[in-house]
């Protein structure tokens, strides 16, 4: 990427060379009439308004852009507009603006990416088609969002969104990993991604490369002893057969049913040969403790050793953060609606301005100097500051550069915390701050 790349100018510039050529006529609800007349609120102007919505009430949203711009938009107004818009436009101008990212960081010759997915609790709404309920517990709105991060470039590379009832993470993990062969790559995975289903399909996706924490209760993975090991398996899966058949004659790997043959890709053979290179580690926690993790790579002993498969698998975190700057410091568990559609345009539009705003961040050059952490920019603050010069027309990148320098936190990769898991809570519209 360029050392002055102004990653908002270049967001702008396909923006209008998709509307230019046509390209988002699809993704409007009627194609030969909206927006085709001469008004106020042009498509341009509804995705603006969309890209940089924070937490507050919509009125407040509004306001904010009549006094930086000039722009009068009452909220009926803005809303009547936006339902012209299909979500798959924000889509579109996702996997554009991401396109334009050139010679991205790779690790080793490889695109390092991780996948993983979160849920963003929604507003209820009876009629939602992200209703989830689940025993116990009171039904809510829930929109699962499956994400491929890239871990050296800090950007979301993919996306894939759905109502958390229906929602399955494998076949998603699939489908973003399929469209992204165009260069080796290694994904990183928990523990809940993992079936040899899973594994055979991977191996039969072009560059592409794993390392996943084995989820997976086979016999042969719970008789590793406690101790660093490194060594090949070989698995059969087949659609029949009993839950555990006798061993092959012509192996030593034992033979697996699937359980759900409808997940069973038409071209893969049955029965499958699964092989794969079993790493078992050991992964401290925030207690001084910590426990023996198997990971499952198809990745060469000679190039990878088991510490470095090891040293890979911990840069996972990195997308529980990135979720987390996504929810809390871009705002995106504070929606604007309860209509499904206007939702996943909002979230699109969010996942959209965090790739935005890493990618300027990227340009800012930190000073280590004789400090006793390495410091990165306060992504918080980094928001804040890039929001208030995409409200503006005209700005200058060493501008933006100048402000963001003074917002520095220290890097501290040794310290972690206790994970305090509660029950997500919808942002009520109607509750928040003007």
């Amino acid at each position: 990427m360029s050392l002055r790349e102004n990653a908002w100018g270049i967001l702008k510039n396909v923006e209008r060379q998709l509307e230019t050529s046509g390209a988002f006529l699809g993704c409007l609800r009627h194609a030969k009439k909206d927006f085709s007349r001469v008004r106020k609120l042009t498509l341009g102007t509804v995705i603006f308004l969309l890209l940089r919505m924070h937490g507050g009430t919509l009125d407040s949203e509004l306001l904010e852009v009549r006094k930086s711009r000039g722009l009068r938009v009452t909220a009926s107004a803005f809303v009547q507009a936006r339902a012209k818009v299909k979500p798959q436009l924000l889509e579109k101008l996702f996997r554009a603006f991401n396109a334009t990212m050139v010679h991205p960081a790779t690790y080793r010759g490889y695109r390092l990416l991780i996948i993983d997915g979160s849920d963003f609790r929604l507003q209820d709404n009876p009629a939602s088609r992200n209703v989830a309920s689940y025993k116990n517990t009171k039904a809510c709105c829930l929109l699962h969002c499956n994400a491929l991060y890239d871990a050296e470039n800090h950007v979301v590379l993919d996306a894939v969104l759905q109502p958390k009832s229906i929602s399955n993470e494998r076949t998603a993990a699939i489908e973003m990993m399929m469209r992204h062969t165009d260069e080796p790559f290694i994904v990183i995975m928990d523990a809940g991604y993992p079936s040899l289903l899973m594994l055979a399909c991977a191996d039969r996706i072009k560059n592409c490369h794993y390392i996943i924490r084995s989820g997976l209760n086979l016999r042969e993975l719970r008789e590793l002893p406690d101790a660093p090991c490194d060594l090949d398996m070989d698995f059969i899966i087949r659609k029949k057969g009993g839950v555990r058949i006798t061993s092959d004659p012509d192996s030593q790997a034992l033979v697996h049913r699937i359980g759900n043959t409808k997940s069973y890709p038409k071209d893969l053979e049955d029965p499958c040969r699964v092989h794969c290179r079993v790493v078992k580690i050991f992964l401290p926690d925030h207690k001084g403790g910590g426990k023996w993790e198997v990971l499952l790579t198809n990745l060469s002993r000679e190039a990878f050793s088991a510490t470095e498969i090891g040293l890979l698998y911990q840069r996972r975190w990195q997308i529980e953060t990135a979720f987390r700057n996504l929810k809390f410091s871009l705002t995106a568990n504070a929606f604007h609606s309860r209509q499904d559609e206007f939702v996943e345009q909002e979230l699109w539009a969010h996942i959209i301005m965090y790739n935005v705003i890493s990618r300027m961040a990227s340009i800012v050059a930190v000073s280590q100097g004789a400090r006793r952490h390495p410091y990165r920019l306060n992504f918080k603050m980094t928001v804040r500051v890039v929001h208030d010069y995409i409200d503006k027309k005209k700005f200058s990148i060493e501008r933006l550069i100048e402000d963001l320098l003074p917002y520095q936190v220290p890097v501290r990769p040794d310290r972690s915390y206790a994970r305090r898991l509660s029950q997500q809570k919808a942002v009520d519209a109607r509750y928040r701050a003007a």
